[in-house]
């Protein structure tokens, strides 16, 4: 597996400079909470390649937007908007409520200010 570091501003770049449509599929995106900031990882797979997996990862506040790559790989649409509900991650364009309830608790797997502490 290979990890790949980069910022807000380089993330597109970076996933555009190796995504091919052709040689990488997009497995998901997660968010994990690391204190007071989110880190959004972007991971893919090679396809036919066992093992091969790319991860792409960047530190973000919790109010801060986060590139989308549905310009890049239109099937991030999905977990972009599954991260804004569980996480409350703030990719850009995602569209809210599409995998919680509307009566559900609001990002319920971020932890409270009272856990990170």
């Amino acid at each position: 597996m290979e990890k790949i570091e980069t910022t807000r501003k380089k993330v597109l770049n970076d996933i555009k400079a190796f995504y091919d449509p052709n040689v990488w599929r997009l497995i998901t995106i997660n968010t994990v909470q690391i204190g007071e900031r989110l880190e959004a990882q972007w991971i893919f797979a090679k396809i036919g390649v066992l093992a091969k997996a790319r991860i792409v990862f960047a530190i973000f506040e919790m109010d801060e937007s986060i590139p989308s790559i549905r310009n890049i790989c239109p099937a991030a649409v999905f977990a972009e908007a599954e991260q804004l509900d569980l996480m409350g991650a703030r990719f850009e364009g995602a569209a809210e409520g599409q995998f919680l309830e509307r009566d559900a608790e609001r990002m319920p797997l971020r932890k409270s200010a009272e856990k990170v502490k």
